[in-house]
């Protein structure tokens, strides 16, 4: 194979040639073996090996014939770290942007202007993938099951769940969090109307005047955190977190000021006679709950970790569980996962899977299906077994990462739930990727675009996004935790969000 070089004068003949065995071996064979990461490692320890790889994957890539080597290196290096190399621990970061950089500032060939247009098209169409209703849109799902045969999972005007939490949040920064079963409706920019469930609603200042109007009244927000309970045709408990609220019972002109850490009863047959009661702060959910879990793995020899998923489980059907690395010890071995409640296993999924450096992730998604007999309640835990590899690079004992358990459209994403401009974070930069019908891919950075590979190839299989690029090895999955959140599978990148114009 045809192999670009380049040549430094400080560094030894001996060292350029390792490194470049190093790359040849990267891109044509199997992951790099332990003993072969710690010698690199080692030559890494020099500014000027570390320099020299870094532009050597980068040209090794073969992304584009048409741009010259010292352009791919600017392209392709800076953009993803903008790196200390006298930082020993900074390389690993370092080599994992050089060994993917063909997902940033080079391609194979370029979009022509329609292809361009219709990137634009995609990004802009994205936005009727999420209904907004007088300002307000739905931003979270949890284990939510839907009331009735059809259900608009993405339309907030009426919202009637049987179980779960939708989140809803409104243009002026109001925030509603509401638990099934209920059934609530957006009245306007800064109302709603409630038949029946529960919810928590957060009202920045500002936002004052937030209403919500019920069989048996209203309640006006003063600035504050409430919460709501009412039963399907049966009695309400209103209470205040923080702040004040107003409620008006229907067919009265008496209106009750509820303060910090008070509760009203409201019964329906007398619903003029309000009663104070105990405020149960913890019977109401206040926050969307996390579905990331940090990891952290010390041993080469197995070991079992356990993380509380209670809050996630909250129907029967399936989860999904991501394994992810994101630091430390360039790679775990996964052999197993399995879900419990109470003590007793659910399910499990045995397979060997592994996550790491680049190269080093395969398998690291974990599947599980709760039967319908199972109700909301108890104590839910998931368990992985891992162990980090033996031979590890010297100062290095310990592997990181982040562990995701995921529902709904995480098993069931299709090729157009992943097609649109997607948005993240990356060291001070803001990155957009655009997938488009048919396998293409468009890339920007701070709103320039960097590259737009045609003959780049993505496809959708189990709810997983995997993106290649001929002529390099390296792939990418992506998953999607709701339509507007894509998490990148293998890469250390935070998660990506939607561009709705």
């Amino acid at each position: 194979m045809y192999r670009t070089e380049i040549y430094f004068n400080i560094m030894t003949e001996k060292e350029r040639k390792e490194l470049q065995a190093i790359v040849d071996k990267q891109l044509d064979d199997p992951p790099l073996q332990a003993e072969e990461i710690q010698r690199l490692e080692s030559l890494l320890e020099s500014d000027d090996c570390l320099d020299y790889y870094l532009k050597l994957m980068t040209v090794e890539g073969r992304m584009s014939d048409a741009v010259e080597g010292a352009e791919i290196v600017d392209a392709a290096v800076v953009p993803f770290e903008s790196v200390d190399v006298k930082s020993r621990e900074g390389w690993w970061t370092a080599a994992v942007a050089a060994a993917v950089a063909f997902f940033i500032g080079v391609s194979i060939n370029m979009f022509d202007e329609s292809q361009i247009a219709e990137s634009e098209e995609i990004a802009e169409s994205a936005g009727g993938r999420v209904k907004v209703v007088d300002g307000v849109a739905i931003t979270s799902l949890f284990g939510v099951r839907w009331s009735g045969e059809s259900a608009d999972l993405i339309n907030p005007e009426v919202i009637e769940i049987d179980s779960g939490l939708v989140e809803l949040v409104y243009s002026i920064g109001t925030r509603v969090i509401l638990e099934g079963p209920a059934r609530y409706r957006v009245t306007g920019v800064n109302g709603g109307n409630l038949a029946y469930g529960k919810f928590v609603a957060q009202v920045p200042p500002g936002a004052e005047g937030f209403t919500v109007d019920y069989p048996m009244g209203k309640v006006v927000d003063l600035g504050t955190e409430f919460g709501v309970d009412l039963r399907q045709g049966g009695d309400l408990s209103i209470g205040v977190f923080e702040g004040e609220v107003e409620l008006h019972p229907a067919g009265s002109d008496e209106v009750a000021l509820i303060e910090k850490d008070h509760a009203l009863l409201q019964r329906v047959k007398k619903p003029a006679e309000l009663e104070s009661i105990p405020f149960d702060r913890g019977g109401f959910v206040r926050l969307v709950p996390s579905r990331e879990f940090a990891w952290e793995v010390h041993s080469a020899g197995r070991e079992v970790l356990e993380f509380d998923v209670s809050h996630l489980v909250w129907t029967p059907g399936k989860y999904r569980a991501l394994v992810k690395w994101m630091s430390g010890v360039y790679k775990v071995d996964i052999y197993n996962a399995s879900l419990w409640c109470d003590g007793q296993m659910v399910a499990e999924d045995v397979h060997l899977g592994s996550s790491g450096f680049v190269g080093h992730t395969e398998q690291n998604i974990y599947d599980f299906e709760i039967s319908d007999g199972v109700t909301r309640g108890g104590e839910w835990v998931l368990k992985v077994e891992m162990a980090r590899v033996e031979k590890v690079p010297s100062g290095k004992s310990v592997a990181k990462g982040i562990l995701y358990f995921e529902e709904g459209i995480a098993y069931a994403a299709s090729e157009e739930d992943f097609c649109g401009r997607w948005r993240y974070a990356h060291n001070g930069s803001v990155w957009e990727r655009c997938f488009l019908p048919g396998g293409g891919v468009a890339l920007y950075r701070d709103g320039e675009e960097i590259f737009a590979a045609s003959k780049s190839r993505w496809f959708v299989e189990d709810g997983v996004l995997r993106l290649s690029i001929p002529g390099v090895k390296l792939t990418e999955d992506h998953m999607l935790r709701d339509e507007n959140t894509l998490i990148f599978v293998g890469n250390v990148y935070r998660n990506a969000h939607r561009v709705i114009d």
